[in-house]
């Protein structure tokens, strides 16, 4: 069986609000869990169904939120575009109504539902949003409505972004509101996703071009009006004040291929965002104002230019590039893997875990854990502590700060269940 590397390329970065220092780089982790973990790990986890398996049933799930203010009432889409909510209460009865069914052009693995974010201020506006492919070659970014006093979609859209994309191309899709109440989408660079023979079609260099939106990271005031946008531009937003007119205001960040899943941490409010590599590298990367991530230029610690993809060059320059925090090096070109970015755990301020960084990795389920960056006995390394499902699909958490896994073939969602990674904090 093939064996992985997981490569540290970053000497430090700021998580949780103290400098994480993280050390060289570490070989030949199996695709299993080791019995040989070190003490600090928790080799015990469980995956756990969370709810009544006979009264809920999800297709192709991708996405799973907590409605904000409704704790234990949470949503998950499918692919294809239908919206559930499940609700738990605290003696586990499971209820399960449609909320929503998204107009999307849908085709397996590829086109439909691929992200949404509930407003913050939902129990009040009923205002949410959707991301999906919208007809065949095209993505949408939309506002809906929700019923007042009912829970269920009112019919109601509001387009705010229409984008032209490649056929089975790299839509992106991570969508959810900052702690600065600004909407965040993770846009893909638009490039054709098809595999081996169109592996030249996904060289395009719009990730790198301030003028257009594919592969950047934006960030918009949906509350707000600017004139000719159904949005506004924060003030803040490091482009906003350019003088060339050419420049879109909305771009956060920049040189990201295909944006998939990440997270806020609850305490630190840093971004951690996984981006999917095409050959060599799997990226997690710490999203900041203005950063450029490298794609094309770079994938992950490769150098490349434009007729050398195939084999990475010796070196490059690498001035004003941000490497990303994590890198998973390919074992093979074109392996079946793809990056989930996953959550800081911040359930339970007394938990040893307490500040430990969870993501996956698709092809294989593997969920990987990084330890907190405040233990003594940390050693820069990360490690497999449980499988999901092969091609799940994203991770969730909850209120109570509990940690969830969306599995896009088996149709369930999964709870992490370890004494100390289960969730107390209060959502008030």
């Amino acid at each position: 069986m093939n064996t992985r590397t997981l490569q540290l390329v970053r000497s430090s970065f700021l998580w949780g609000g103290a400098a994480l220092l993280l050390a060289g780089f570490i070989s030949c982790l199996r695709p299993e869990r080791d019995s040989k973990l070190p003490a600090h790990v928790p080799t015990d986890l469980k995956l756990t169904l969370f709810y009544d398996k006979h009264v809920a049933s999800f297709s192709k799930p991708l996405w799973f939120e907590e409605l904000p203010d409704e704790q234990g009432t949470f949503a998950i889409g499918g692919l294809a575009g239908d919206i559930k909510l499940l609700r738990v209460d605290s003696t586990g009865k499971t209820t399960v109504r449609q909320f929503a069914q998204i107009p999307v052009y849908y085709a397996p693995y590829t086109d439909g539902l691929l992200g949404a974010a509930f407003h913050p201020d939902f129990i009040n506006n009923r205002k949410y949003y959707v991301y999906y492919t919208s007809a065949r070659g095209e993505v949408k970014l939309v506002e809906r409505m929700a019923k007042q006093g009912a829970p269920e979609d009112a019919g109601v859209e509001r387009t705010l972004i229409t984008l032209p994309v490649a056929v089975a191309a790299h839509y992106g899709g991570d969508l959810r509101f900052g702690p600065d109440g600004f909407l965040y989408l993770g846009i893909g660079d638009g490039a054709r996703a098809d595999g081996f023979v169109q592996a030249q079609d996904s060289l395009n260099a719009d990730a790198q071009s301030l003028n257009v939106l594919y592969g950047k990271m934006i960030r918009i005031d949906v509350d707000g009006r600017d004139s000719g946008l159904p949005y506004a531009i924060p003030a803040d937003n490091p482009f906003a004040g350019s003088a060339d007119s050419g420049i879109r205001r909305e771009v956060w960040a920049y040189g990201l291929r295909q944006p998939w899943r990440g997270s806020f941490d609850p305490v630190s409010g840093t971004y951690l965002v996984g981006d999917v590599g095409l050959i060599h590298s799997e990226e997690i990367n710490l999203l900041e104002k203005g950063k450029n991530y490298g794609w094309r230029r770079m994938e992950g610690g490769n150098c490349f230019n434009d007729s050398a993809y195939w084999s990475p060059l010796s070196s490059c320059g690498t001035e004003g590039i941000t490497p990303p925090v994590i890198e998973i090096k390919r074992p093979t070109r074109f392996p079946d893997q793809a990056i989930i970015g996953g959550h800081v755990f911040r359930g339970d301020t007394a938990s040893p875990h307490y500040g430990a960084y969870i993501f996956g990795e698709s092809s294989q389920g593997a969920i990987y854990y990084v330890p907190p960056p405040n233990r003594t006995e940390r050693d820069g390394q990360k490690y497999i502590i449980a499988h999901a499902s092969q091609n799940f699909g994203s991770f969730g958490t909850d209120s109570r700060g509990n940690l969830y896994v969306v599995e896009y073939n088996t149709g369930t969602i999964r709870r992490l269940d370890h004494p100390d990674l289960t969730g107390k904090r209060s959502s008030r």
